[in-house]
């Protein structure tokens, strides 16, 4: 039997070749998870940092709560995230400088957010609150009960006219949360953003997700904060007359 070596030595080549690639391209999604991973010590660390300065008195007080996307994970810095982008929109259009105290946390449920968030908010002296939270609930599936209780008592003590949550992020178990959203959000008067019509049409979903697959990139955040607008236009309209 006569065995083609020059055939078979050309197979191997290219198996070979094609796990080599295969082991590249593994490296270097793992390495973009990875850094997007770093960036949640960096950038909590930027916002606690910010916090603690002293508020000109003169400045947009913004309150800002919720988890990562109020962080701005993945991201290209922490400006380029829901936060930043709120702070510079406020600073546009009012032309007053804007004091941002971002007490969002990653991984936050809304559980987080009463606990350890809502404490340390100074919503007597915020001219605007922005919120964005449930998306970890409904990843962990948070009982329905439990959400809608938390939810609930959460949304019951922001103060409406000054306030905008942003819909249930578009994760698998949105539909089942974000109807409690919407009932509750609008039982309060509570402004919402809508983040599904932000991202309707939005083409190429990895063309706006970060290195993990998961958290915006800059272009996910800029259609993110744009269903921000319409309702953060709203409230520094009605700031403007106070």
């Amino acid at each position: 039997m006569d065995l083609d070596v020059r055939g078979m030595s050309t197979g191997i080549v290219l198996i070979a070749s094609a796990v080599v690639a295969l082991l590249v391209v593994i490296a270097v999604l793992a390495l973009r998870v990875r850094l997007v991973h770093r960036q949640r010590a960096r950038y909590a660390a930027h916002w606690r940092d910010g916090n603690s300065l002293q508020a000109d008195p003169d400045a947009v007080y913004l309150v800002t709560l919720g988890d990562s996307i109020m962080q701005g994970i993945g991201a290209s810095k922490p400006s380029k995230g829901l936060a930043g982008l709120a702070a510079t929109h406020i600073r546009q259009r009012t032309g007053r400088e804007v004091y941002l105290k971002n007490l969002s946390s990653t991984g936050a449920q809304v559980a987080d957010v009463l606990r350890d968030q809502l404490p340390h908010a100074p919503l007597d002296q915020a001219d605007i609150v922005l919120v964005c939270v449930s998306a970890n609930d409904a990843v962990k599936r948070v009982p329905l009960a439990e959400y809608r209780q938390q939810l609930d008592e959460l949304l019951s003590q922001l103060p409406a006219t000054k306030t905008v949550i942003a819909d249930v992020a578009l994760v698998k178990a949105h539909p089942i949360y974000q109807p409690i959203m919407q009932e509750l959000a609008d039982s309060y008067g509570i402004r919402r953003a809508r983040v599904m019509q932000a991202f309707a049409g939005s083409g190429n979903p990895l063309k706006v997700v970060a290195g993990d697959f998961f958290h915006p990139n800059n272009r996910g955040y800029t259609l993110w904060f744009s269903a921000f607008v319409p309702q953060l236009d709203e409230c520094l309209t009605e700031l403007k007359r106070t």
